[in-house]
């Protein structure tokens, strides 16, 4: 969590262009997917400024999700369910996933109005129509039409990555 300074959200492109993604203020969370996924990051955080952080460390994080076993079901886990799903139990995890995006999308949007988060206005518009777009998959499977839940899965895959590094950093 940045807590005072400002930080750039970087991004070098495959032709090696460095592409700026957003700037962080106090009060925004910074790398909160490396914790999540472990996977490959997307962009770097530069400081602008003189800043100081706080840092939740990975066995924190893992120490607050057993004792806060709803954070244990992210947005990441869940996509990783609906990916491995056969079809027999396809629209079930995408359900799940719809559900657990629905309240976590609630949330974010409610902090960032009461925050005043500089992004909150295109980012509640992109969740928004993530979700809209989530719950046609969902009408979608339930007519047995799986491979539209699966085509939307793979480019969440996609997004997810880059809204987290660009919307949330």
């Amino acid at each position: 969590v940045l807590l005072e300074g400002s930080m750039a959200v970087d991004r070098l492109q495959p032709w090696g262009e460095r592409l700026r993604l957003s700037e962080a203020r106090p009060g925004e969370v910074l790398g909160e997917m490396s914790l999540l996924d472990g996977g490959r990051r997307f962009s770097d955080c530069v400081t602008l400024s003189e800043c100081r952080l706080a840092v939740l460390g990975a066995e924190d994080l893992d120490e607050m999700m057993g004792q806060q076993p709803q954070l244990a079901a992210s947005f990441v886990a869940l996509l990783a369910r609906v990916e491995t799903a056969d079809d027999a139990h396809l629209v079930a995890a995408w359900r799940a996933l719809v559900d657990h995006t629905v309240g976590h999308f609630g949330r974010e949007d409610d902090w960032m109005r009461r925050t005043g988060f500089s992004s909150a206005n295109c980012h509640t518009v992109q969740h928004r129509v993530v979700l809209e777009v989530m719950c046609e998959g969902l009408v979608q499977g339930l007519k047995g039409q799986n491979e539209a839940i699966r085509q939307m899965a793979r480019e969440l895959a996609v997004w997810f990555p880059q809204h987290s590094q660009s919307m949330d950093a």
